[in-house]
């Protein structure tokens, strides 16, 4: 006996589907190159552990960050747990700033002057 099971129709995408699926792989696009810059900091990239994925990561505006944690091996072979974080300018896709356990290196120091400013104006315009 030949029983066939149903085949969902396929309905075509809605424009807000659409819009979500390429803003999430954007946003991972941006993870993976955040995990990818701080892996090449580590001093045993092999050992690296991330703790980010796409929920670590915003989009606002001109402006993506990702947020996350990272375990590696240190100079003493003991796992050590460094929190990060990389802002990038969406477009095109160009880090600004990283903050690796604590320090952060300005790679755009006039961009990131350009966006603290946009910040600062729209937190006084929500006040």
């Amino acid at each position: 006996m030949l029983i066939f099971s149903s085949i969902p129709e396929s309905r075509p995408r809605t424009a807000m589907e659409i819009k979500r699926d390429e803003l999430n792989s954007e946003r991972w696009a941006y993870v993976y190159d955040a995990k990818d810059r701080i892996k090449k900091s580590l001093r045993s990239p092999s050992t690296a552990e991330f703790d980010c994925d796409i929920r670590d990561s915003r989009i606002e505006g001109d402006y993506a960050t990702v947020t996350g944690k990272v375990t590696a091996v240190n100079a003493f072979n003991a796992p050590i747990t460094s929190s990060f974080r990389v802002i990038y300018l969406r477009d095109p896709m160009k880090p600004i700033e990283v903050t690796f356990d604590g320090e952060t290196i300005v790679l755009d120091a006039a961009e990131k002057a350009h966006r603290d400013e946009k910040h600062e104006t729209t937190e006084s315009l929500q006040e």
